[in-house]
């Protein structure tokens, strides 16, 4: 069964999608514009919006945590994007 993945953040040229199920374990983030698709209906075209992410340099990560609060995604992931933590964690997987 195809899963939804929603739009959780989309600020500081930065973009971040989990899946609608429960437990929220990992998020795609990306460099994207603030106007990125709301949501995606399945891993694949996420996937290559993902894989698109950047130029030469791929701007891409994918975060891991046993569950993350969907409530507090935006403050969390603003802090690291204003920090410039970002540029560290491109084309990495970060747990």
């Amino acid at each position: 069964m195809a899963s939804l993945y929603q739009k959780y953040y989309a600020n500081h040229g930065i973009v971040a999608y989990a899946g609608s199920s429960n437990p929220k374990d990992h998020l795609f983030v990306f460099a994207g514009p603030a106007d990125a698709p709301a949501s995606y209906p399945s891993l694949a075209p996420l996937l290559a919006a993902w894989n698109s992410a950047g130029n030469k340099s791929k701007q891409r990560t994918l975060l891991f945590c046993q569950d993350f609060d969907p409530t507090n995604l935006h403050g969390l992931l603003d802090q690291l994007a204003t920090a410039g933590t970002f540029g560290l964690f491109w084309d990495r997987l970060v747990y």
